[in-house]
């Protein structure tokens, strides 16, 4: 797994532990996490990313449990963002043209998730999803489902996708 990645995921951890005092002290506050429908999704070639997201959406439903438990559960608020992919990085919208999965994945713009997600946590949501329908329904559905079947349409959807390690290595070679 790579370190630098994780790092910075779990890093949140300690920024929510920062600020959460003066949150209790004013009985006010949110609470962002951004994760990845990948949070949800165990996406075969992204298993150092997917751990991170999963190790995110985790913190966050524990969060709120334990808020809801000290009895700030309705006046400090704590949302996770999954979104799919978002246009942020050159190099991995690049990759993602290479491996013709643009034209099966729908690409957000960093304002449209940004929007949903301050929407969403003004709200109260715990959960916010900048997704396509068809993808939330496939989260909430694939819990429900046989793993074979989950795994059938993941593979469906990606194809016969090379590992994204391996061919950012090959690119950066």
């Amino acid at each position: 797994m790579r370190l630098d990645m994780f790092q910075v995921h779990k890093s949140s951890h300690h920024t929510i532990r920062t600020f959460i005092d003066g949150m209790k002290q004013r009985r006010r506050g949110y609470i962002l996490a951004v994760c990845s429908i990948l949070g949800y999704i165990p996406m075969p070639r992204s298993v150092s990313y997917v751990a991170t997201k999963f190790a995110v959406r985790g913190m966050m439903q524990a969060l709120e449990s334990e808020l809801a438990m000290d009895g700030f559960g309705e006046t400090i608020f704590s949302t996770t963002l999954f979104p799919t992919f978002i246009a942020t990085r050159k190099e991995l919208m690049d990759l993602l043209n290479d491996l013709s999965l643009d034209e099966k994945l729908t690409i957000l713009t960093p304002e449209s998730v940004a929007d949903t997600a301050i929407e969403g946590m003004l709200r109260g949501y715990s959960s916010v999803y900048a997704t396509p329908f068809f993808i939330r329904l496939f989260v909430h559905l694939s819990e429900l489902m046989p793993k074979a079947l989950s795994s059938l349409l993941i593979k469906t959807i990606l194809g016969e996708t090379p590992s994204l390690m391996e061919r950012t290595k090959q690119i950066a070679s």
